[in-house]
């Protein structure tokens, strides 16, 4: 859909690559594959936000959540951002 667009363009334009993850697998688990393959940052929708804090508090890596706002825009801010609201 219309999120994994966005977020494919972001990686090209980032040089950046795309890691899928098992949602249920533990968090300390999930953030050691990402440091042992270089992850520097983590993106994310609002969906997986409490998972994405606890992989950041396993790892040091940047969490950025892609918020939808009327459809067709989204944004992306870190992920303190997001829980503010």
């Amino acid at each position: 859909g219309f999120d994994e667009a966005v977020g494919l363009v972001g990686l090209f334009a980032g040089q950046a690559v795309a890691l899928p993850l098992d949602a249920s697998a533990p968090a300390a688990r999930l953030a050691s594959m990402l440091v042992a393959r270089g992850a520097r940052a983590l993106v994310l929708d609002e969906a997986g936000l409490e998972l994405g804090q606890a992989i950041t508090r396993a790892a040091p890596l940047v969490a950025l959540v892609v918020q939808a706002r009327d459809g067709e825009h989204a944004r992306v801010v870190p992920s303190s951002a997001a829980r503010e609201g």
